[in-house]
């Protein structure tokens, strides 16, 4: 069966999960030290009195300001809380359920604060709007500084793209170190050949400007002659929004907050899930290719497209979770490795992230829950997001390196 159901699958799965911590208990009871010292590290609640969260898929910190965390579920809420391990206390900042279809691949997919918050008080969203034939919609909201919390009148929508299909529809929304905003589709499922079009905005990954209204297009963007822009996703002329395209489903991307290198993690189809260092102006390759070998035919013409970084591929379905270059301090082991994992399996990997292309990764630690994001806060340390948790301090975790192996 073909993985593009692969969401799906999740989906369903989370219905036959009762109790995700009893689940991981089975990978934290182990107690042994590996002789390799990367793979010594398991996980731990982060905030073990939070009530539970229901279906997160992002949790953010602005970057002037690690008192916090912005935490977005699927279905179309966002939470605040202090970044206190004790803390208790969780406050919903955004409502918007009655617009957000949460269903399959859909729902509130991704958020970014300014990089100038407080003094550019948006917040960037990413959701599915079931009033609008449940279009993928980037748009900001206002959020008052005082009480954290976010004005559902201020939305300002973006750009729009359509969704004729529940999955591959993409969703992160990232800043990148040139303060520009990059946003990540997927193919849209309905026709796959879409991502080889730079006319639309299907299996692309973009960069726009949002300081101006509604956006600017950078000067230097790949495709940028000065042509129309895509604000709905389409267009007659090439889109000069686009930074990259050729990608399937590119779930989460994150750019390395040392070297700036944007690593992003393409859920595959039939063979393989990939990890792409992303470069301007490329083609990904998706449909033509699936990693490094032509797609659905015994030949294809690859030149001129970009095999993947890295990735993997597993016997049974699968679905890359990705991912984040560990810059901590409290987990040395894990210093410039790139940290991923499979929300199917539930197998997580540390991949060097300054070692040659398709070098092996080392699996780390099984999580025994379903992860369909991570996060990475100010100071580097790399957190799971529990999909399926259900039960007070369920929903966070972080990678900790095993006390007493060192």
């Amino acid at each position: 069966m073909l993985r593009a159901i692969n969401l799906l699958l999740v989906s369903m799965s989370v219905l036959a999960i009762s109790n995700s911590a009893v689940a991981l208990s089975k990978s934290k009871d182990s107690t042994a030290c590996s002789a390799n010292p990367i793979e010594n590290v398991e996980l731990v609640q982060a905030y073990s009195h939070l009530p539970p969260l229901p279906s997160p898929l992002d949790m953010i910190q602005p970057s002037s300001d690690s008192s916090f965390w912005l935490v977005a579920s699927r279905d179309g809420q966002i939470f605040r809380f202090e970044n206190d391990p004790m803390t208790d206390q969780l406050s919903v900042v955004l409502d918007i359920r009655h617009k957000v279809i949460n269903h399959v691949e859909m729902g509130l997919t991704g958020m970014a604060f300014h990089p100038d918050y407080p003094k550019d008080k948006r917040l960037f969203i990413t959701y599915n709007d079931s009033s609008k034939k449940n279009q993928s919609t980037l748009a900001s909201f206002l959020v008052d500084a005082q009480t954290g919390i976010l004005d559902p009148t201020s939305e300002e929508v973006i750009l729009t793209l359509p969704q004729d299909e529940l999955f591959h529809n993409g969703g992160n929304v990232v800043f990148g170190p040139d303060n520009m905003l990059y946003v990540g589709f997927g193919d849209g499922g309905a026709k796959p050949s879409h991502a080889q079009s730079k006319k639309n905005l299907y299996g692309t990954l973009i960069r726009i400007d949002i300081n101006h209204q509604p956006y600017k297009v950078p000067d230097d963007n790949p495709f940028n002659e000065g042509q129309s822009r895509c604000k709905e996703g389409v267009n007659k002329t090439v889109c000069p929004e686009i930074y990259a395209y050729g990608f399937r489903n590119p779930w989460r991307f994150s750019f390395d907050n040392r070297t700036n290198r944007l690593w992003l993690s393409d859920v595959g189809e039939a063979e393989f899930e990939e990890i792409n260092i992303v470069t301007p102006g490329q083609n990904y390759g998706w449909p033509t290719m699936e990693g490094s070998e032509c797609f659905d035919s015994f030949f294809c013409i690859s030149w001129g497209l970009i095999d993947p970084y890295n990735g993997y591929d597993l016997p049974t379905p699968q679905s890359i979770a990705g991912g984040y270059v560990y810059r901590g301090k409290h987990v040395k082991q894990l210093e410039g490795h790139y940290i991923y994992g499979d929300m199917l399996s539930e197998d997580f990997f540390a991949l060097d992230a300054a070692a040659p292309a398709n070098t092996p990764a080392a699996r780390i630690f099984n999580s025994d829950f379903l992860v369909a994001s991570m996060a990475q806060g100010n100071d580097g340390e790399i957190y799971l997001l529990n999909f399926s948790g259900n039960s007070k301090g369920d929903g966070i975790y972080k990678i900790a390196a095993k006390e007493h192996c060192r």
